[in-house]
């Protein structure tokens, strides 16, 4: 029997639309249209037909492959079976008057399925559900009736539309600063077709929405949870919207802002989206002392003792000059100048620089840089400012460290005759110290039960003006304002880089104050590549 062959193209469009309620966590999620064409082929006796024109249906949705008749066949010995094309995998059977799930591949159980009530009014289309990039391809259905036999193929061909994604690299920032939660739409869709784009945050309450654009403007959003977490403080860049940056700036990052933040794009029929996590990634050190003028002033830079390497390279540098201030290699100190590390506490970790008889040409920017061959361990920015009747030197240190870590939270005064001080670091919030040192001796009983076992003075470096703190083992509730107190109760005479207190005067106190934060530090990391 010699059969016909017409190529059409379907028409008929059939879609299934996911629930939007549905999203996966820390994945890059993204629509792929199915384009749909079925090749016509007559016998003699009947043709089977699909439509015209091709259907669109996106990843994980519906589509229904076309293959009917227009005159009707007799059920009796009528068989129908859906193959694929290339490898003849059987997908679904019609036989003996019943369908024959049995029979399927099991990459298409509970996914293809006949409408079984329509076979009798000659329709042997098929619905195939959850599609996945594999279903690519070109499927056949034949019809056998007896003598006579059909059959037509549909093509399945994917191609991406939608495609919404996030950062490809983790980006950090401490609390109080802002951070930019990435989304793009990286496809040939316009911003106009894009009806709404979401910014929402996972919460154990049900998700809080942070952000809303509809209507091609940012929309106020009603939730009173998001007016109170989020007022004022979040934003689209309003200007990068043209180019499909839907990203999200967060401003101000608290430590409870952290947790996973979705973006979700919506163009009419279809969604895409991607999430960013927000987790706390540790601790960084910021701090802040006065020292009077024709003084000393020590710049603090510190690692952990354990983080010593034989090839330790440590090197001071200033903001505009060309030549390092002072550098620290192959255990010997280059330049001979009046700037000096604190040789016997290098040991300790302690790289802190020494800077005398200042003058007005040392003000400015100072960084020590803590490195290794392989690798840099850590930077410490020094600010050097003249105030009205002081200098000032503000830090801070890029070295994160992690929960449970230990950090050494800087307070050194080389000027200070050891005899007689007091030391006092303590935690603002809390009335007893974190560590105390009264009287030339250590006071462990005196501290804060949280610092139990936890801060510790390096004993040995104490004659040295080292009253630095080493704290272990840290935890969330460590976040705050730490002051360390160096006074003696008995002198009246100011030191040479201390400050006296506001009631020095009165009460005949001297005493040198280092104010330290511990700042934590947010990572937003971004979602894992999409598996093709």
């Amino acid at each position: 029997m010699k059969q016909k062959t017409h190529l059409q193209t379907c028409t008929e469009t059939f879609t299934i639309q996911r629930d939007e309620q549905k999203y996966l966590a820390l994945k890059m999620d993204f629509n792929v249209f199915i384009f749909v064409s079925a090749i016509l082929i007559t016998s003699e006796g009947f043709t089977l037909k699909g439509s015209s024109g091709p259907l669109v249906v996106p990843l994980g949705g519906s589509v229904v492959l076309p293959c009917s008749v227009d005159s009707l066949l007799p059920l009796k010995d009528l068989e129908v079976e859906w193959r694929r094309s290339d490898t003849q995998t059987l997908i679904h059977l019609y036989q003996d008057e019943d369908i024959r799930p049995e029979t399927q591949h099991q990459d298409y159980h509970d996914r293809a399925h006949f409408f079984t009530e329509d076979i009798k009014h000659g329709n042997f289309s098929l619905l195939l559900n959850n599609l996945t990039a594999e279903d690519e391809g070109q499927y056949t259905c034949k019809v056998h009736t007896g003598q006579e036999s059909g059959e037509t193929v549909v093509e399945i061909k994917h191609v991406e539309r939608l495609i919404v994604s996030g950062s490809s690299q983790s980006i950090s920032a401490s609390v109080g600063e802002d951070v930019t939660l990435s989304c793009s739409v990286n496809s040939h869709i316009k911003p106009e077709e894009i009806k709404k784009v979401l910014w929402k945050k996972r919460d154990k309450d049900g998700d809080i929405s942070v952000l809303l654009y509809q209507n091609n403007e940012t929309q106020k959003l009603e939730s009173d949870a998001s007016d109170e977490r989020y007022r004022d403080r979040v934003d689209f860049f309003t200007d990068e919207i043209h180019r499909g940056n839907f990203s999200l700036r967060l401003k101000r990052v608290r430590t409870e802002d952290k947790g996973v933040y979705i973006c979700e794009v919506f163009t009419g029929r279809l969604s895409a989206n991607t999430t960013v996590k927000l987790e706390r990634l540790g601790f960084i050190v910021k701090g802040s002392y006065r020292f009077p003028y024709g003084g000393s002033a020590v710049l603090p830079c510190f690692i952990h003792p354990i983080l010593i390497t034989k090839d330790q390279k440590v090197e001071w540098s200033k903001s505009g000059l060309e030549s390092p201030v002072c550098v620290y290699e192959d255990g010997e100190i280059r330049p001979e100048a009046q700037h000096h590390f604190f040789t016997e506490d290098i040991k300790h970790g302690n790289f802190s620089l020494l800077l005398k008889n200042l003058t007005k040409e040392d003000l400015g920017q100072y960084t020590c840089k803590v490195y290794t061959v392989q690798r840099s361990v850590l930077t410490v920015n020094v600010n050097l400012e003249d105030l009205v009747n002081d200098y000032e030197v503000d830090y801070s240190c890029d070295l994160v460290i992690p929960p449970k870590g230990s950090v050494i939270l800087p307070c050194l005064n080389n000027n200070l005759p050891v005899e007689g001080l007091k030391v006092k670091w303590s935690k603002s919030g809390l009335k007893s110290p974190v560590c105390a040192y009264p009287d030339e001796d250590i006071r462990p009983e005196s501290q804060h039960q949280d610092y139990h076992n936890r801060a510790h003075f390096f004993t040995e470096d104490i004659k040295h003006g080292d009253f630095s703190l080493l704290l272990n083992n840290l935890t969330a509730k460590d976040e705050g304002q730490y002051t360390c107190k160096v006074y003696s109760e008995e002198r009246t005479s100011r030191s040479g880089s201390g400050s006296r207190s506001d009631s020095g005067s009165d009460s005949g106190t001297d005493e040198f104050t280092v104010s330290t934060m511990l700042v934590p530090r947010l990572l937003a990391t971004p979602p894992p590549l999409p598996i093709r």
